[in-house]
């Protein structure tokens, strides 16, 4: 029921960064790592609307390295800290 809410709520408005960043977390908790990879497509349309959003920045380069993904959450953290000096202050 609330994955359609969320699916619903992006459907309607497709540049709702929130829809993608609680429908991402409802993915992540649960559990079920069919998900995976649409978490991190989440991630990215999240970032792509809203680059410096926080939340967005760090569940992405979590998730990357949990996916083992590494080099590119590497990248993504370098990127990140020329983007948002101050995000980890």
């Amino acid at each position: 029921m609330a994955e359609a809410a969320y699916l619903k709520a992006i459907a309607v408005n497709e540049n709702n960064v929130n829809a993608y960043i609680w429908y991402f977390s409802l993915l992540r908790e649960s559990g079920d790592h069919s998900y995976d990879e649409k978490e991190i497509q989440l991630l990215e349309m999240t970032l792509k609307l809203d680059p410096l959003n926080r939340v967005a920045n760090g569940n992405y380069g979590v998730s990357l390295s949990q996916h083992g993904r590494l080099e590119e959450a590497e990248c993504h953290w370098k990127r990140l800290a020329h983007l948002d000096p101050e995000y980890h202050t």
